[in-house]
């Protein structure tokens, strides 16, 4: 769970209240499935859990809620985050059956295939996917990888991120050019993807994982 001073928990909340047309915290939380009293809990220890707000929300800017349009800071890109799951108990993490593309977008799928249990525990905005293609083998990720992904990491120019585009998913390089966001191929055989409001960014990838047998 997200630690904030009291005052941000307060206005991320009341953020989120005005983006979801509601006026009190009973709403609030009818509409995350919690007590009103977790709201109030929140606000009175400066902890915001933002994993379940993706999970319960859908499509959030957490640029916007977290910082507020008037705040966010320069050079900041408003990219909007999904969170397709969390992580499960033990330590484990979900391994979704739907394939991110090294080469062109595929389609999503949020069926959980199993669970994996890294070495390090990651907290529940955390989930893995795996890799079909090869549009990125410039920075060794291949086809049949696994890649452990983080929905609440920043993105920032030169993450590897996986991104939404059309409805499907892809995994390329972040970066910033001519004013622009680029998502890169790390392979001169694909074009780069050019974001638009149609794009989004679902998270950055941390780690991977391949397997020999």
């Amino acid at each position: 769970m997200a630690g904030f001073s009291k005052e941000q928990a307060r206005e991320i909340i009341q953020r989120l209240k005005s983006n979801l047309d509601l006026r009190t915290d009973a709403e609030l939380a009818v509409r995350l499935g919690l007590a009103e009293t977790t709201i109030t809990t929140w606000k009175r220890r400066g902890t915001v859990d933002i994993p379940l707000i993706i999970e319960k929300v859908g499509d959030v800017s957490l640029d916007e809620l977290i910082f507020g349009e008037e705040n966010e800071p320069e050079g900041r890109v408003n990219l909007t985050v999904f969170g397709l799951g969390q992580a499960g108990g033990n330590g484990s993490v979900p391994l979704y059956s739907s394939r991110v593309s090294a080469g062109k977008p595929l389609e999503v799928t949020e069926e959980v295939e199993g669970y994996i249990y890294p070495n390090k525990r990651f907290h529940k905005g955390t989930f893995m996917v795996g890799v079909q293609g090869d549009s990125m083998i410039g920075v060794g990720i291949m086809d049949g990888d696994k890649l452990l992904v983080d929905t609440l990491k920043e993105p920032r120019e030169g993450n590897i991120v996986i991104a939404r585009v059309d409805g499907a998913l892809t995994v390329k390089t972040l970066n910033f050019r001519d004013g622009g966001v680029l998502l890169s191929p790390e392979n001169p055989k694909y074009k780069p993807i050019r974001v638009d409001e149609d794009t989004a960014i679902i998270g950055v990838v941390v780690a991977t994982q391949r397997d020999f047998v």
